[in-house]
């Protein structure tokens, strides 16, 4: 895919690359790690008895995965959105290959 009429990098990985579904990923974390809640003979996901019973500490407990997923470096953000590193360094190596083929045919 070309980066053609892409200005900046940013515009790059929005167009190119897909967005971390945060949620998703949390309610996974939550359900591989503590399997399924028991309220009453009735099982439910941990994820989504969490979420509902206490939304706040899920809440809380989002903000400390992402920043947890960031500082062990596995996402990045970029305008409010969180990429997969790994990704985000792959696009920018064809991205800066990009430019500097820009470049040389410019000075051509």
């Amino acid at each position: 895919m070309s980066f053609e009429g892409l200005k900046s990098f940013e515009q790059a990985v929005e167009a190119r690359l897909r967005r971390i579904d945060v949620d998703a990923a949390y309610d996974e974390f939550l359900d591989e790690c503590y399997g399924e809640a028991s309220i009453a003979g009735y099982t439910y996901p941990t994820s989504r008895a969490l979420k509902e019973i206490d939304p706040i500490a899920y809440r809380c407990g989002k903000s400390d995965f992402i920043s947890s997923e960031i500082e062990a470096d596995n996402w990045i953000e970029i305008n409010d959105e969180y990429y997969y590193a790994h990704e985000i360094n792959d696009l920018k190596e064809e991205w800066e290959e990009y430019l500097e083929e820009q470049t040389e045919e410019s000075n051509l």
